[in-house]
């Protein structure tokens, strides 16, 4: 529950879907802006080493091979038999729905797509290009596959992660700059229509600066999490 004074209200409830999240019966009040914790010694300050946001990017790693999806591609052009791995990293960013920081991501999603033996196909394979020849297995067929070729999976993820947060600095840089802009516009029309109209008061500017600066203290902790991740299996036509 995020309430109006910055803090957000973090409590477990009978509908959670996972466990392990370190999270007390109890629940916590929590807070991303700095200066709100330094004041309330209730409210936690969420970063990302914080032990509860620790927990979450842990189950997203951990879980994520469980919802892989399996799917055959019918190519003459790849080695058969031979495994391919496509993964969609989300660009996230710990913060306040208020502060809206996705809207100043350049994009919120990252292909990465793997050969088996370890060649970056992201840029030579357009994922419109594979659709037509994907033919996607079972449940039971999916386990199997990902329980024979884990290990090669499991060493293409890491290399796919790797890739994606190699992007990072730069949308950072793209974000931050967005983001200032957007705020400074906004500070710089107030400070000019100020001179002229007295009801403009100085700390609507004030709270216009705090935003600004808040957001881009945070878009410093932008980070990749899986969002999909697909096995493709090389078969003959």
């Amino acid at each position: 529950d995020e309430q109006s004074n910055g803090t957000v209200i973090i409590r477990p409830t009978d509908q959670m879907q996972v466990q392990g999240l370190a999270l007390d019966e109890e629940g916590m009040t929590a807070t991303f802006y700095r200066d709100q914790a330094q004041m309330r010694e209730d409210a936690q300050y969420l970063t990302l080493e914080h032990p509860f946001i620790e927990s979450v990017m842990e189950m997203i790693r951990t879980q994520s091979f469980g919802s892989t999806n399996v799917a055959v591609l019918k190519s003459n052009a790849l080695k058969q038999g031979s495994v391919l791995l496509e993964v969609w990293f989300k660009v996230d960013v710990v913060a306040p729905k208020s502060l809206n920081l996705p809207s100043s991501l350049p994009k919120q999603l990252i292909r990465v797509l793997l050969s088996e033996n370890g060649q970056d196909l992201s840029e030579k394979i357009d994922p419109t290009i594979l659709k037509p020849y994907l033919h996607h297995l079972d449940g039971n067929s999916c386990r199997q596959v990902v329980k024979a070729r884990r290990e090669v999976i499991e060493e293409r993820y890491k290399q796919a992660l790797d890739i994606a947060k190699e992007g990072l600095p730069q949308l950072q840089q793209q974000a931050k700059e967005h983001y200032g802009n957007k705020w400074q516009y906004e500070i710089d029309r107030l400070t000019y229509l100020k001179q002229f109209n007295p009801s403009i008061r100085q700390d609507e500017i004030e709270r216009l600066q705090k935003l600004q600066k808040e957001g881009l203290s945070l878009l410093d902790g932008l980070t990749v999490t899986p969002e999909a991740i697909q096995v493709l299996v090389v078969v003959k036509p």
